[in-house]
């Protein structure tokens, strides 16, 4: 058998040879993808539908999908299809517009199935024909790959998850210290399922936490970062709000219970851990998913340590952080009253609405719109141009006109008439100015009632005013960022140097304090905050 016999009968050595150089010379170099020939992960076709250029009806057919799957697990039939789509647009943007985006010509339903199908996003088949009519009808039906189904309630959530308060982990400290304790308690007692069930519902609640708290980070995070904006300082405050609610309101108040609990769990040893794997797992379970499940009982316990137990605890960082953003949004808001934020001409614009409402006729609001605006029709300058220009020539064409110097000087007066209008802001400016007075007012007041309180433990200063509390936060913080002394104190000045402040820590480091504020209470280390003003 000659050589060209050889390579026909053995289809690897085609595959094996080299790849063919480009340009036919010898001695190029072969032009190759290093990270194809990697094999590392790459495009998720899948996921197109979330990032092709027209993704809005792609991603509707996925959703009313992903709905589907909860009604029923043999897909959703083609003919049921437009139906579906047109009640979840309905229900989502109104009928109207329903009916206007899912006209059979406008979303070619067929083709998108197609492509969605191409990518990867459905599976589709054909329903069984029983019938002789069923042979004539659409048998299509169709449902979402694994990956795309899971891809997609992934992002459902995240999307629930930006329009989410965090309330829902209002209860999540209470349960967590009363899991544990059934957990200690069972786990002594050599009760295995019960201490499995209530250890289950530590982890839950303790995984929901930790979402909320990312949240609130992430939130901050954005709050925090650039130029400010209205937007922005609503989202911090609002932030702000909702650390009181949830952290400030229960978190802090539930730590010392969960922290002892939490060193009683780590007082368990080996053995009763991987009893209590072996109870949620069954006595048949290899050696490596049992260790795995030890591991993950474990890794649980050592998140509540850290969350929980010690002076620098996760949950205290956590509130750290939200207290030094207290000051930043202050001179943000502050910011923004400074450079006019506050300021707004709506009051002259309803007015000059109502006055066009009240025109007898399309002329007559023109005119008041015009006047008020200043948007006159054009005026065409009237100069003697050279002789050389000849009528009706090109303004590109024509050659230079001399203007007047007296025209230059005065050529953006009126030359005839009356004077434009200038806008009254005086309304607005009293508005700004009783703002700005209240403001100094309630600062001033503010001031005077945390004067009261220096060299008292913050436990007995009772119930905070909005700006008493506004204060509080930045005094707290500028003096945390000061200088610490060796008898645990810290002092500092405030950026402006008004007031000079020594932070005194509490005899006992478990000891703590309760704020009261309108908003609601927040409980914080039980300190003595003295107050000089420079």
């Amino acid at each position: 058998m000659d050589e060209r016999a050889t390579k026909s009968a053995n289809p690897n050595v085609r595959a094996n040879a080299l790849p063919r150089q480009r340009g036919g010379h010898a001695g190029s170099a072969t032009e190759v993808d290093a990270w194809a020939l990697a094999g590392l992960p790459g495009r998720i076709r899948f996921a197109s539908y979330l990032t092709v250029r027209n993704s809005a009806p792609y991603r509707l057919i996925v959703d009313v999908l992903l709905e589907g799957q909860a009604r029923s697990l043999t897909g959703v039939a083609r003919v049921d299809l437009p139906r579906l789509l047109r009640e979840h647009a309905a229900e989502q943007y109104g009928y109207g517009v329903a009916e206007d985006l899912l006209r059979e010509d406008a979303l070619e339903l067929d083709q998108k199935m197609v492509q969605l199908f191409k990518w990867g996003t459905v599976e589709s088949w054909q329903d069984r024909a029983e019938l002789e009519t069923d042979f004539l009808r659409n048998r299509e039906r169709y449902q979402l790959t694994q990956q795309a189904a899971e891809l997609h309630r992934f992002v459902v959530a995240q999307e629930r998850a930006q329009r989410d308060t965090s309330t829902s982990a209002l209860l999540g400290p209470a349960l967590i210290a009363k899991h544990v304790e059934e957990f200690c308690s069972a786990a002594l007692a050599r009760d295995h399922e019960t201490a499995d069930t209530a250890w289950a519902q530590v982890q839950l609640t303790l995984s929901d936490m930790q979402r909320a708290a990312h949240r609130w980070q992430s939130s901050m995070a954005h709050g925090l970062s650039g130029a400010p904006t209205a937007d922005k300082i609503e989202s911090l405050t609002t932030l702000l709000r909702n650390y009181v609610d949830v952290w400030g309101a229960s978190v802090d108040l539930h730590t010392p219970a969960i922290g002892a609990l939490a060193l009683r769990v780590a007082e368990l040893d080996a053995d009763t851990w991987r009893a209590i794997a072996l109870h949620r797992l069954g006595a048949e379970v290899p050696d490596g998913v049992l260790a795995d499940a030890v591991h993950e009982l474990t890794d649980a316990a050592a998140t509540l340590r850290a969350w929980f137990c010690g002076r620098d605890n996760e949950s205290r960082r956590l509130r750290r952080q939200v207290r030094d953003a207290v000051p930043d949004v202050l001179r943000s808001h502050r910011t923004l009253l400074s450079v006019g934020g506050a300021v707004s001409r709506r009051a002259e614009v309803l007015a000059l609405a109502g006055e066009l409402e009240r025109a007898e006729d399309d002329h007559a609001a023109w005119n008041i719109w015009r006047r008020a605006t200043g948007l006159y029709r054009p005026v065409h300058l009237i100069l003697n141009a050279p002789d050389a220009a000849p009528a009706g020539s090109s303004f590109w064409d024509a050659p230079p006109a001399a203007v007047d110097r007296r025209l230059r000087a005065r050529g953006h007066q009126a030359l005839k008439g009356t004077p434009g209008r200038i806008p009254d802001l005086s309304q607005a400016r009293a508005v700004a100015r009783s703002k700005a007075a209240q403001a100094r007012r309630e600062l001033a007041e503010a001031e005077e009632g945390i004067l009261r309180r220096t060299g008292q433990p913050l436990s007995t200063w009772g119930e905070l005013t909005d700006a008493e509390g506004a204060l509080l936060w930045e005094m707290l913080s500028t003096a945390r960022s000061g200088t610490r002394h060796p008898d645990g104190s810290r002092s500092a000045s405030t950026e402006d140097a008004r007031w000079q402040i020594r932070m005194v820590p509490a005899p006992q480091a478990t000891s703590s304090a309760t704020i009261q504020l309108p908003e609601g209470v927040v409980v914080l280390d039980d300190v003595t905050l003295e107050f000089q003003r420079g």
